[in-house]
């Protein structure tokens, strides 16, 4: 693996995505997908250490890369005085009514909650999830029991929506033995545990998405206690991470799954409804915000 072979190919992967941060883990799996690199934890060693080489060499900017397990926090800061902070608020509020908005799935009878296994692939999930106003639960493998529980808690919230008929889950999880059985646990625990229920289907990855974006596999882990149980139902003894499938292509997934449950009929309901809702804080702004704000001008003039 020859530094000035492999920098040039992660420098074009990290250009891809603009100003989205990647993980090392997830530059290594577009290298394993590109056939670049072997699929294993000696190539992932030497990533690693040819990564860290090349940012202090100043081929691959330290921005372009991201640590998600560690983080430094911020202080508060006062950047506002009194004069400026009543300005920008008074400019807020005359906004109202085009900042007013109303859930994307206001009225629709079903809402999608998405599953990713891996907390590696969290920001790639959340800028489609954040966009389409959907919850997001990163199970980081076989999720807790206090996971189980709130998430139980987030269904029946729902299902206390006027509109809403049911809840169904959206799972990407990796395809080796315990990323095919994560969604199985989710479903099991919410039914045996709090007795709730939701219909959860595997989105990604499949077989038939890792024959399509020709993604080499690497062998199953023998260290794990669901492997033979795998290999059987399966009829292969290899696995492929859902990191291998490039980011963008990973999101109009994601994205796809997601709006397979939004209905658009209601869509133009809640458009109409939110129309008619901020001409109400127009009238507001114009009839009383307005006039108190130009009265008190004029006195201290």
């Amino acid at each position: 693996m020859r530094y000035d072979d492999i920098v040039p190919h992660i420098q074009d992967i990290i250009g891809q995505y603009g100003s989205m941060r990647l993980t090392v883990r997830q530059i290594y799996y577009r290298l394993v997908a590109g056939q670049l690199v072997q699929n294993s934890q000696q190539s992932y060693k030497s990533i690693v250490a040819l990564l860290a080489k090349a940012r202090r060499n100043g081929d691959i900017d330290y921005d372009a890369i991201e640590d998600r397990t560690r983080e430094v926090k911020e202080g508060e800061k006062d950047e506002h005085s009194a004069l400026s902070y009543f300005q920008s608020f008074y400019d807020y509020v005359k906004g109202l009514d085009q900042n007013y908005d109303m859930p994307l799935w206001w009225g629709q009878p079903t809402i999608p909650i998405v599953f990713v296994e891996k907390e590696a692939l969290a920001s790639v999930f959340e800028e489609v999830t954040d966009r389409l106003g959907v919850d997001l639960v990163v199970c980081r493998g076989y999720p807790s029991l206090t996971l189980m529980y709130e998430l139980s808690e987030r269904i029946s919230d729902r299902l206390g929506q006027d509109a809403v008929e049911e809840v169904v889950g959206i799972y990407f999880g990796d395809y080796d033995p315990s990323g095919a059985d994560i969604e199985r646990a989710v479903g099991e625990s919410l039914d045996t545990d709090f007795g709730s229920y939701m219909n959860i289907e595997r989105v990604a990855i499949t077989r038939e998405q890792i024959a399509r974006y020709n993604i080499p596999p690497a062998p199953a882990k023998r260290t794990d206690s669901r492997t033979a149980g795998f290999v059987a139902r399966e009829g292969v003894a290899w696995q492929v991470e859902l990191d291998a499938i490039e980011p963008r292509t990973l999101q109009g997934i994601i994205r796809s799954a997601i709006l397979a449950h939004y209905d658009p009929d209601v869509k133009q309901e809640r458009d109409e409804e939110l129309e008619r809702r901020r001409a109400k804080i127009r009238r507001w702004i114009e009839e009383s915000v307005d006039m108190e704000y130009q009265a008190e001008d004029g006195e201290e003039a």
